[in-house]
């Protein structure tokens, strides 16, 4: 039977400014995807989190989590 490694990597936007003047940073570009797949990962799923700033700002992507699995050898 095949056997599973897995590996999750979470990234939060910041939040500066007042509120009522919010603006989100960029993604932090740290995962290497193609590094990643040359290393055995494979993306399975991606998990997103909106943001809870309220009704203006409902479907806006606060947090995003990114599973990877590669076989146990």
């Amino acid at each position: 039977m095949q056997k599973w490694d897995y590996w999750t990597v979470s990234q939060t936007r910041g939040v500066v400014g007042n509120i009522g003047n919010y603006q989100f940073t960029a993604w932090d570009p740290s995962i290497d995807l193609k590094q990643a797949g040359q290393e055995g990962w494979e993306l399975v799923s991606v998990i997103t989190v909106n943001s809870i700033l309220g009704d203006n700002w409902s479907g806006v992507t606060s947090e995003i989590t990114w599973i990877f699995k590669r076989p146990i050898e």
